[in-house]
């Protein structure tokens, strides 16, 4: 049995259902797809930008970056009819903040500067409101998406901008953060990262794994994995549904007046 190979650049807490769907879809591939150790986040960008890899999880704006892969397929979180996903900006319960615009000059955390839905997207909405490029106050790197979360939480931080997905799938895991945190406000909605493929694998071979992803809730076991990691399906995509994410960061960089590096990388 030949063997392909992925990585994963986006949160951690996915890597388990990353992992169990690859070998699922193995089997009516007829080949061991596999997902690799990601370990530190910036080894495994450059993996993916040098195409040592079959296949990558990654954010929508990366890809656009990675032009060695294209998108197959996206998954549809519970509850939408779409392939979108969102940008939670998370408060504590008793934040006086009530609109994006109270938390100017406040304490922010982003999972990393790279990350179109913890820092991008938070940038364009500050430049559509007109809001002062100093706006997000101190700002700190925290890793990841739920490193952010338990930064807002300790009340280390005032605010942070979380994926909607992460966000879900931490309060499906710990339900007692419904009483300590709070949504200020949501972003987007935003094509959700994809399941990307290696540009040069044979066409018939994307072909056969996007049928194989957007098959997968139609079988019991694959609609069980499915909804564990909070999803209902995988559909079909394109490079174009990923465009309008360029226009946004281009957006935000042309606002923002410094863009201080990161100390740190992070899954985005």
């Amino acid at each position: 049995m030949t063997s392909l190979t992925f990585i994963s650049l986006l949160s951690p807490h996915l890597h388990g259902f990353y992992t169990q769907l690859l070998a699922q879809l193995s089997v009516p591939l007829g080949q061991q797809l596999r997902l690799l150790p990601s370990g530190e986040w910036s080894a495994a960008r450059r993996s993916v930008a040098a195409a040592e890899v079959d296949g990558a999880f990654q954010c929508g704006l990366i890809l656009q970056q990675h032009s060695a892969f294209v998108p197959v397929a996206a998954p549809v979180p519970l509850g939408q009819g779409q392939a979108v996903y969102a940008t939670h900006i998370v408060v504590r319960g008793e934040s006086p903040a009530q609109q994006f615009g109270d938390l100017e000059g406040g304490r922010w955390t982003y999972n990393d500067p790279t990350s179109f839905s913890g820092y991008v997207a938070l940038h364009a909405h500050a430049a559509r409101l007109g809001l002062p490029p100093g706006f997000f106050g101190v700002s700190r790197w925290s890793g990841s998406h739920l490193a952010s979360l338990d930064a807002v939480l300790r009340g280390e931080v005032d605010a942070a901008g979380l994926d909607s997905t992460v966000f879900s799938a931490a309060l499906r895991a710990r339900p007692a953060l419904r009483r300590h945190l709070r949504v200020l406000t949501t972003l987007g909605p935003y094509p959700i990262p994809p399941v990307t493929l290696r540009r040069t694998l044979p066409p018939a071979l994307h072909q056969q794994i996007q049928a194989a992803l957007t098959e997968l809730h139609v079988h019991p076991t694959g609609r069980a994995l499915l909804r564990q990691a909070g999803f209902s399906r995988f559909v079909a995509t394109t490079e174009a549904a990923y465009l309008p994410l360029q226009a946004e960061a281009a957006h935000a960089d042309h606002w923002r007046h410094t863009a201080p590096l990161a100390q740190r990388s992070a899954y985005v």
